[in-house]
């Protein structure tokens, strides 16, 4: 028997996010598996960018939508960032492609976020979730930690540094 997801998404998490005068977005340091700190915790961020993308079924959720944004040590019932978006936005979203018939069938939220600053008290995950009903959507995790003496953490010198200003060889460019 296969299971039928009803809601789906995912979180890109990154260093910044720029809206661009096209209308695309631009990620900058996105992060792949960690947030590498040197420092001990707690710690303050300048900044944390992340991109949120949820999508629905429609018609099969009904209720309110509850953005919920986990920081390390929050309680499950306790986020530190949350915020309702009404079921009635739902009825208001259109599809994106009017000749498309799967538009028809999904509800799409993008969702691109700023934090600045933020306090992280502890190592752990950043969690997003939405809550629809008794239905939670997890849209991704990310760890953030102290580095430890097993990481293979390479600092990359900038491709602008002078050999004669820095005591480490040019960078040498990946099609060489």
């Amino acid at each position: 028997m296969s299971e039928t997801r009803n809601s789906w998404g995912m979180t890109f998490f990154a260093d910044d996010l720029r809206q661009e005068i096209s209308g695309k977005l631009s990620l900058i340091g996105v992060y792949q598996v960690d947030l590498i700190q040197q420092m001990d915790f707690p710690i303050i961020l300048p900044k944390l960018a992340l991109l949120i993308k949820y999508y629905e079924v429609r018609g099969t959720l009904s209720g309110d939508l509850s953005v919920k944004i986990f920081l390390p040590g929050d309680m499950d019932n306790a986020p530190t960032i949350s915020w309702l978006i009404p079921e009635s936005s739902k009825d208001e979203a259109r599809p994106l492609y009017a000749q498309d018939p799967d538009s028809e069938m999904l509800i799409q939220l993008t969702m691109p976020i700023v934090i600045s600053p933020l306090s992280i008290k502890e190592e752990g995950f950043i969690k997003v979730r939405i809550q629809c009903g008794g239905t939670i959507t997890r849209l991704g995790r990310l760890m953030i930690r102290k580095i430890r003496d097993t990481d293979s953490v390479q600092i990359t010198p900038s491709p602008i540094s002078s050999p004669l200003l820095s005591s480490q060889s040019p960078p040498v460019a990946p099609w060489s």
